[in-house]
């Protein structure tokens, strides 16, 4: 398998990038013995982004609220916008800018606006972007560290899998992902099932007993 892998996709503090760097080196060594190709590349226009989310989101909440009960009071994104107002402190405790945003925008995802942005989406993270790459390096997949790049191959419509990779010295576990074009699911599956395989980073939650049960 030939993967390629963009760093600029590592968020975070500088100590947490380095962390999770570390753990992703790591396991692409491990790759590379099992008979894997890994290149860095860099994804172009990966940061044009585009409105879909928002139409989308007020579109799909609204039609959600509207087939609640009679008892849910809270009927439109408008209104669960007004509803984190009443006590911002409780309700508001990382803001509602996301919300606001959305509110903003045409509920009805037959707008034109919605349909330009949807096509320029489309446009961007497959043809310009994914397509591109992948062409260029002759890649079988890319690789991201835990989600940072889903929004990417998810706008694009193209698939994506995560297995896990590893723990940071916090206890946050980590996780590989691979995504390529479309109809690759196959490929991705192979690839993925045979690292998890050779490498069995998963490891078992510790659960805690509640009220002595």
């Amino acid at each position: 398998m030939r993967i390629g892998v963009d760093y600029s996709f590592f968020y975070g503090s500088d100590e947490e990038k380095a962390e999770l760097k570390q753990i992703i080196l790591e396991q692409i060594e491990v790759m590379k013995s099992l008979g894997a190709s890994v290149e860095e590349v860099t994804i172009p226009n990966h940061e044009l982004t585009a409105d879909v989310l928002f139409y989308k989101f007020k579109h799909y909440v609204n039609d959600y609220l509207k087939k609640t009960p009679e008892t849910v009071k809270v009927k439109t994104l408008e209104d669960v916008i007004k509803f984190n107002e009443e006590d911002p402190d409780v309700r508001m405790k990382f803001g509602q800018a996301f919300l606001v945003e959305s509110q903003n925008k045409s509920e009805s995802l037959d707008d034109s606006k919605y349909h330009e942005q949807r096509a320029n989406d489309i446009k961007c993270s497959r043809e310009l972007s994914i397509d591109q790459v992948m062409a260029e390096n002759n890649l079988d997949a890319l690789l991201f560290v835990n989600n940072f790049g889903a929004a990417l191959p998810a706008k694009a419509g193209y698939p994506s899998i995560t297995v896990p990779a590893g723990y940071t010295n916090s206890g946050m576990p980590v996780g590989v992902t691979f995504s390529a074009k479309a109809y690759s699911e196959p490929k991705l599956i192979e690839l993925a099932y045979s690292y998890e395989q050779h490498t069995k980073k998963r490891v078992a939650p510790k659960f805690r007993k509640i009220f002595g049960k």
